[in-house]
């Protein structure tokens, strides 16, 4: 998919609007209706889905839809709802996981690299603001719409959810499958006939898990970045939230099946035997000095040797080179030392979220809390009014305080204060007192929930 990456042509690299070329846009729409009504066909029933001619109809029609949005991206216009659907179409294909990891990060590269350009772009003269600003806003909120019906809007929506349903798990079993089975309390059961694939099937399995986590990186990735763009802008963002969820549900149920026989999992490190890295974290730390001043220089840094390793009490023994040369004395110089760092993490590795969180970081340190929540809740309103006003943010007057100075600084008053300490406790009264004034403490299951407050997520 590297050819989707280079531009159309130099004036306008991702194409013309594909609304303004009614033909091409009529011909894609066509052919997403039409893959759309054999995917419904064939899921109507159990029978159906065992159908071979509706199988084979239904893979057909994906692939050549496939292909039509393939060729569109990269000679007519590099739209961002053609993306979608050429996404959604890669789990029909003959490598489904596989594609579905690349057109993602492909979709990632294409932003990363032609965000301004990115279609649907319409003309200046279509959109309601006047101002530079209001235009930029504009087209952020009109480019990242069509990437909802992709991500969903709550559980179990979204292009990618039902055609995840049939991904393979082991043999010829699907992740439905295992969910039905969840559900009638026989997970168990199949748990152990699929274990039984394992001799088999283990390279397989390792490879689908890999996949997985791989795909589910590039989510994380894509939502740092269309979010970081949408801010840039001044548009809201929008929440992967459920999609992350689909491909979690789906490691778990992998998990579940064969945690216990796959050792390593798929993506942890495999640990040593004796007189490799376990047996010498005792050993000598390396010297960080030359590691800070290639952060500080913005040189590349090689990682010390995979036989080094940290000892577990690594804040006792780090040398204090790694302590930063001058006093940080506010809050934009910390910044400045945290910026130097992502700086680093992209260019070293580019392929990671690490740079992008930090850059996130940078992002949050300079908005106030209305802003902040604003972004993490997005357009959910009735979470936004909650929070709003479990955190005072609704109101900010002070209320008014009786001034108490004047009683204080009386001696009638610290007479009467030194009375009531010199008099002897009446438990009787005291147990009295409390009985009529406390209230009843409040469930440990807390406040009622409100809507969507307990989904909100961090």
């Amino acid at each position: 998919m590297q050819h989707l990456l280079d531009p159309i042509n130099d004036d306008m690299p991702c194409g013309d609007y594909l609304k303004n070329n009614r033909s091409a846009y009529r011909e894609l729409r066509n052919s997403y209706n039409k893959a759309l009504s054999a995917f419904r066909t064939m899921m109507e029933s159990p029978d159906s889905m065992q159908n071979d001619e509706l199988t084979e109809t239904n893979r057909i029609c994906w692939v050549e839809l496939s292909a039509l949005c393939e060729k569109n991206l990269a000679s007519v216009s590099k739209d961002v709802e053609v993306f979608c659907w050429f996404i959604t179409a890669q789990i029909f294909s003959d490598k489904p996981l596989e594609n579905l990891r690349d057109s993602l990060e492909t979709l990632r590269k294409v932003i990363e690299q032609y965000w301004e350009y990115l279609n649907p772009r319409p003309p200046v003269e279509k959109l309601k603001s006047d101002d530079t600003a209001g235009q930029q806003k504009e087209w952020a909120e009109i480019r990242v719409k069509p990437l909802i019906q992709l991500i969903g809007e709550s559980e179990g929506s979204g292009l990618l959810y039902m055609p995840l349903q049939n991904i393979i798990l082991a043999g010829q079993t699907t992740y439905n499958q295992y969910c039905v089975a969840e559900i009638s309390g026989k997970a168990h059961e199949l748990k152990s006939q699929l274990i039984a694939y394992l001799p088999d099937e283990r390279a397989e399995i390792c490879e689908r898990i890999e996949l997985l986590i791989g795909i589910q990186q590039s989510i994380e990735m894509l939502d740092l970045l269309v979010n970081e763009r949408c801010h840039e802008a001044g548009a809201s963002g929008i929440s992967f939230l459920f999609l992350k969820h689909t491909f979690e549900a789906l490691i778990n149920a992998f998990q579940f099946l064969f945690a216990e026989e796959i050792m390593p999992w798929p993506g942890q490190p495999v640990p040593e035997e004796e007189g490799g890295i376990l047996s010498e974290v005792n050993g000598p730390v390396p010297d960080a000095s030359g590691i800070e001043s290639a952060l500080v220089n913005n040189d590349v840094v090689t990682s010390p040797p995979l036989n080094t390793a940290v000892p577990q009490s690594a804040s006792d023994t780090i040398s204090p080179a790694f302590a930063a040369n001058e006093h940080i004395g506010n809050r934009d110089q910390a910044f400045n030392e945290l910026r130097k760092i992502a700086d680093f993490f992209q260019r070293t590795e580019p392929h990671s979220p690490v740079y992008m969180l930090l850059e996130r970081a940078i992002r949050w340190g300079y908005m106030s809390l209305p802003e902040l929540l604003q972004e993490m809740v997005g357009e959910n309103q009735p979470v936004m009014d909650r929070i709003s006003q479990l955190a005072g943010l609704e109101n900010t007057e002070k209320t008014a305080i009786p001034d108490v100075s004047a009683v204080a600084a009386t001696p009638l008053a610290r007479e009467q204060d030194a009375q009531i300490l010199q008099k002897p406790p009446q438990p009787q009264k005291a147990v009295e007192t409390i009985t009529d004034d406390t209230q009843e403490p409040p469930s440990s299951g807390g406040p009622e929930k409100s809507s969507g407050v307990s989904d909100f997520e961090w």
